[in-house]
């Protein structure tokens, strides 16, 4: 098989350069390349039901630990992982409306999820919904 050739990242708007960003990730992976390393990063699809912590179905996982997921109030839930999550280097990724996330300190990310009618916290909005975790060196 052919090897496929990545996309040129520049002149693009930002929203479009982590499209290419993206692209050219799922291109290193199609040709067995495990990219830069710039990244370690946590993928997952979540979900959460009653006063349950979420549960994660984990697609990748690169953090070489297991990070605890809690629920500590209605739509409030903590991803923690010791002194993992340098604010200046981790970002993170939701796939819904009203979901936000947060790095809450070096050992934590909050997620909130809330009501589409009058945005209060709530639980049960999860639902297979993807999140990714990116801590850069």
């Amino acid at each position: 098989m052919e090897k496929l050739s990545k996309i040129f990242k520049g002149l693009f708007s930002p929203i479009e350069k982590e499209i290419v960003v993206k692209i050219n990730e799922i291109i290193d992976y199609l040709n067995g390349n495990s990219g830069d390393g710039s990244y370690k990063v946590y993928s997952a699809l979540l979900s959460q039901t009653g006063t349950d912590a979420p549960v994660a179905i984990i697609l990748k996982n690169t953090l070489n630990v297991t990070p605890i997921w809690s629920r500590q109030n209605s739509g409030n839930y903590y991803f923690t992982l010791a002194g993992t999550f340098p604010s200046i280097k981790t970002g993170v990724l939701g796939s819904k409306k009203y979901i936000n996330m947060e790095i809450s300190s070096s050992d934590a990310i909050v997620v909130n999820t809330f009501d589409t009618d009058d945005i209060t916290p709530m639980d049960d909005i999860l639902s297979n919904t993807f999140i990714e975790i990116r801590v850069y060196n």
